[in-house]
């Protein structure tokens, strides 16, 4: 009598059904997550296709949480790690599969990339804003305008208050409007934005141990009499920035508001401490200022210019620095502002819609900002060069 033969069942080869092929690209992701029941066999078949497929539809280098960075040609080889490491170091961790260009991670080709600024408003002030018999010697006015705020007779003063101050820039404005022989109201009102937003970063400290204060004391301390109350120098947190140079501002006869929103690092964390509030499910985190100036909106991030403050910096960079954080104008500092910015609330109100911008809420927290990096050290190249070519003149 012969032996039985048992007939096995062949396995399925590791190849994309026409239904599979057009599945999303966050098809991995479902899969880990879902609620499915199914055997541990089929289970990692389901995610090593999902996972292959997404490695193939994008043909480059990814980086997948956790920090395990994978080629396409190394997935489908087998030769950098395991498929059954990887469902099981992402399964323990129990978070959702994320994957950012990582190109994008080490800056790569970010001088070709605008993504945050392709989507800015009509609303936003450019430099093509700028009236023509003004636009060629901007940079020059902006640099001797600086210079000029830097200088110890128009730094902060004991008993300096909003309206001292006010007189005392508006007076630089006009020796400005003088200079550069435009008398147009808004060379004007661009002269008094970059004058007002220089004093702020230049005599204004950022006090760190506010953070930590109950909400009624913090709010008390960043009235603007409060923070230039403090000596040698004014000291408040970005809230009191914001209320002390729309304070400056209105006194001077600017159009400025106060607005707030949610700031982002480059890794796209936002960051919430204890007391944060919430707007659209996004921590409200910052403030800073808008400026209208001609129908058009320039903000100013007045907190974020720690540079300013250092006399070592500023007696060797004579120059306008950190441009994409105060009054950005050229495309790739407007990329840097909306990539980081996210306008949530206005005048104490929120506002469903960032008036800067045309991308959703939920775009701009799913696209991310690392690129950016590359074109900050380019900005800052940029200013470096053209502050040297400037003063050879």
């Amino acid at each position: 009598m012969g032996k039985r033969r048992i007939k096995r069942k062949q396995s399925k080869p590791n190849v994309l059904t026409a239904a599979e092929q057009g599945a999303a690209p966050d098809r991995l992701q479902r899969t880990i997550l879902s609620g499915e029941r199914h055997s541990p066999a089929r289970f990692r078949r389901r995610v090593s296709l999902a996972f292959c497929r997404r490695a193939q539809h994008h043909r480059k280098l990814y980086v997948f949480k956790p920090n395990i960075i994978i080629s396409s040609k190394q997935v489908l080889e087998k030769t950098m790690i395991s498929r059954r490491v990887f469902i099981k170091s992402t399964l323990l961790l129990c978070l959702p599969i994320t994957c950012v260009h990582a190109e994008e991670r080490r800056g790569g080709r970010a001088a070709d990339k605008t993504i945050f600024a392709a989507s800015k408003s009509v609303q936003c002030f450019t430099r093509s804003d700028i009236p023509q018999s003004l636009s060629e010697n901007y940079d020059d006015i902006v640099r001797r305008i600086h210079i000029e705020v830097w200088k110890s007779e128009n730094a902060f003063r004991r008993g300096d208050t909003v309206e001292s101050i006010a007189k005392r820039l508006n007076l630089i404005a006009e020796a400005a409007a003088r200079f550069s022989g435009t008398d147009t109201q808004v060379a004007k009102e661009l002269f008094q934005a970059e004058i007002l937003v220089a004093w702020i970063r230049t005599n204004v400290d950022y006090w760190v141990e506010m953070n930590s204060f109950p909400g009624r004391e913090r709010v008390a301390w960043n009235s603007p009499e409060k923070v230039l109350s403090h000596s040698p120098r004014p000291r408040c947190n970005c809230d009191g920035y914001c209320r002390l140079t729309m304070a400056i501002g209105t006194s001077m006869g600017l159009k400025i508001t106060g607005v707030g929103g949610a700031l982002r690092a480059l890794n796209g964390k936002i960051e919430a401490g204890p007391g944060t509030d919430y707007l659209q499910g996004v921590p409200w985190n910052h403030g800073w200022n808008l400026f209208e100036i001609n129908g058009k909106y320039l903000p100013a991030d007045t907190s974020n210019a720690w540079k300013f403050r250092d006399l070592e910096f500023r007696q060797g960079w004579r120059g306008k620095t950190d441009s994409a954080n105060a009054l950005p104008m050229d495309e790739k500092e407007w990329d840097i502002f909306l990539g980081s910015h996210r306008m949530l609330q206005s005048g104490g109100k929120p506002v469903e819609e960032d008036p800067l911008t045309t991308m959703p809420l939920a775009s701009w927290l799913e696209t991310s900002p690392a690129y950016l990096e590359a074109i900050i050290t380019e900005l800052r190249l940029r200013d470096t060069q053209r502050n040297k070519e400037l003063e050879a003149k």
